[in-house]
């Protein structure tokens, strides 16, 4: 072999003994790195996990219907596992970053800083989902027992059109908080909220017209009536009992009944008796 070639080959030989021997160091340091990033990953998921539970955060989730869905979905995770999970991999990718950084291979530190920087989304967007579901359950609910106040026959499938439509505008959000837009999904959303606003309004309204109506009319009745008053109505006898705020008891001879007060104050009543002129006869409009 030609000195010249040996020469080469032996400078050659030298720089990949030296990259070994920097590259050893690094790598110990990296393995160390992971490590710690592990530890540390593992001690977040358990406080996050067991303070969540403290917390009645499952409970919450299953009124929610989201532990039903996941049992569905064959997870067996609960939500507060499921959260500690996910900081436990936001914890350990970030040493996973900081060790690549340490190895000092450029294609792979850039790559974990993006998967890095995208992790709080992640979890931001899973935060909304189980948020937002425990709030669209609980605003169906409230819309369907408002409904069912004010005497509507779909109360049930209201509440359940109120939940779809909220729970379909949280994963809008969702996918909002991930970075993925969709243009024609805004004007969806407007629709959708404007909907729920009215379908909550309908319910809330009629139902607080009915509640209002009784109570009005609660007044007029403990004006002109007191308890042991016998009272005699087109399709009812009997004396009463306790006028409350939005109905009224009277005691028949089949029982107690009660009677909403603005039902009553729309039947012909009267005090069987009382001396003349002194609200013998009284008729509601």
């Amino acid at each position: 072999m030609p000195a010249g070639g040996i020469a080469t080959w032996w400078a050659g030989l030298v720089t990949g003994w030296n990259s070994i021997l920097t590259f050893i160091p690094a790598l110990i340091g990296a393995i160390i790195i992971l490590l710690i990033g592990w530890g540390i990953g593992k001690l977040v998921q358990l406080a996050i996990t067991k303070g969540l539970q403290a917390l009645h955060f499952d409970r919450m989730t299953e009124h929610a219907g989201i532990n039903s869905a996941l049992t569905r979905a064959d997870v067996k995770r609960s939500p507060s596992g499921i959260l500690g999970i996910v900081a436990y991999w936001f914890i350990f990718l970030i040493a996973v970053q900081a060790a690549v950084s340490v190895l000092g291979i450029p294609a792979l530190t850039v790559l974990m800083t993006a998967v890095v920087l995208y992790l709080p989304r992640i979890f931001g967007a899973l935060l909304v989902v189980i948020l937002g579901a425990w709030g669209a359950s609980v605003l169906g609910r409230v819309t369907a027992a408002s409904a069912t106040t004010a005497g509507i026959g779909y109360a049930a499938l209201l509440g359940r059109f109120v939940t779809g439509a909220t729970l379909f505008f949280v994963f809008a959000i969702a996918l909002d908080v991930l970075g993925l837009t969709f243009p024609f999904l805004t004007t969806a959303f407007a629709i959708l909220v404007g909907t729920i606003g009215l379908a909550t309004a309908i319910a809330f309204g009629l139902g607080g017209q009915e509640f209002a109506t009784d109570i009005l009319a609660g007044r007029e009745l403990r004006s002109l009536y007191v308890n042991g008053d016998r009272v005699v109505t087109t399709d009812m006898e009997g004396t009463v009992q306790d006028i409350r705020p939005t109905f009224t008891i009277v005691r028949t001879k089949n029982g107690d009944t009660a009677v909403q007060n603005s039902e009553l104050m729309h039947k012909r009543i009267t005090k069987p008796n009382n001396p003349p002129n002194a609200g013998g006869m009284q008729q509601a409009a």
